[in-house]
């Protein structure tokens, strides 16, 4: 990385076209709303924005081209602070005109090219792109606003708009509510906060995200976009019950709910899902542990985060079942002594209970039921 002297000491920009000629004011540009009302009428929703902005947060089915990625952002940044725009602006120019080969490139791979491009809030990454592309013969519109008018709908949504009504699924760890509720998520909209989040809401959440090397960091502002797709974009019906859900904290690992949106569950009607505790240990032992055990290495490490919650002596003799290699017997004290102790009676008593012993039953009994 270089540091700010570095910086201001490499500006050359004799050669290069004034950034005004090539990124004028006005190019076809469209509202978001026109955008959400077909996510699908472009071939590519482009954007180029940095490639850590784009990992935080983007629109749906949006692909990352940086225009400028971080270190030459950070360049630019260093630039417009000491020398001003047009010198700052320029140097975005020597970063980004090298790229444009590349871009048309892959825009020549998309049958029909329509393309929507953005950046942050529609100024000159996405304007300079955009013209550029018309001027390669493709057909694309700037998306106003940008990216910031992404995240005004999406908070608007979940912090200060009524928020549809849901069917909650509650029950003990390891009753299945997940592998109920998957089962039918084709027929029937759910939203899947614990998938969202990569953490299966504990200490312990992460684990079976881990072992299908199905895990990566979740921002809350990425956490929120899911949630919000799976609100208003998605097609897949919506039970005559309401969406469904499964019943969660308000926090889900380092992620939270809005207050509406987990007020809108806790008042929402419940389905209670049991099974045995033997049942409960085969199913966490699968989910957490994994066929090969790949977890137990994972199980151990995240072991050392409740042990604040526990005595010396209940820690302790956690740490004997592991090192006798007798996960299943650790699992149940796990389940009984610390999950279920722990489970929220915060959701409203459920209209009637389905036992998921049998999975293939308890996923007919539940569709018979929408």
């Amino acid at each position: 990385m270089k540091s700010e002297d570095e910086i201001l000491k490499d500006i050359d920009l004799n050669q290069l076209p004034l950034f005004h000629k090539v990124a004028p004011h006005t190019v076809p540009e469209i509202e978001l709303d026109e955008v959400l009302k077909n996510i699908n009428q472009f071939s590519l929703i482009i954007d180029v924005r940095s490639e850590s902005e784009y990992q935080a947060s983007h629109l749906p089915n949006a692909i990352n081209f940086p225009i400028l990625n971080d270190e030459e952002r950070r360049e630019v940044g260093v630039i417009y602070k000491h020398k001003g725009k047009e010198p700052a602006t320029n140097k975005a120019l020597e970063f980004s005109i090298p790229k444009l080969s590349q871009l048309k490139e892959l825009l020549s791979k998309s049958e029909n090219p329509s393309f929507l491009i953005y950046c942050w809030r529609g100024g000159g990454r996405s304007r300079y792109t955009t013209n550029e592309i018309i001027k390669m013969g493709f057909c694309a519109k700037k998306l106003k606003d940008g990216h910031k008018a992404w995240r005004k709908v999406v908070h608007h949504s979940l912090y200060n708009s009524e928020v549809p009504k849901f069917l909650v699924l509650k029950g003990l760890t390891g009753v299945g509510k997940t592998e109920v509720l998957r089962a039918i998520q084709n027929k029937f909209r759910f939203l899947d906060l614990e998938y969202y989040a990569r953490n299966a809401a504990s200490s312990f959440g992460r684990i079976p995200f881990q072992i299908l090397n199905d895990y990566h960091f979740v921002s809350q502002k990425s956490f929120e976009e899911q949630i919000y797709q799976d609100l208003h974009l998605n097609q897949i019906p919506i039970s005559k019950h309401g969406i469904l859900a499964e019943s969660e904290s308000r926090r889900i690992g380092h992620l939270f709910l809005s207050n509406p949106l987990f007020d809108q569950l806790k008042e929402s009607k419940t389905i209670l899902i049991t099974c045995s505790i033997e049942k409960r240990v085969e199913r966490t032992y699968r989910d957490y542990i994994g066929n090969n055990n790949e977890g137990l290495q994972l199980l151990f490490d995240d072991m050392q985060k409740i042990k604040k919650y526990m005595s010396k002596a209940e820690f302790q003799k956690l740490l004997e079942l592991f090192e006798a290699n007798k996960i299943h017997e650790l699992l149940k004290v796990l389940l009984l002594e610390y999950y279920d102790p722990k489970y929220s009676g915060i959701y409203k008593k459920e209209e009637f209970c389905i036992d998921s012993t049998n999975m293939d039953s308890a996923i007919n009994e539940l569709l018979d039921y929408l």
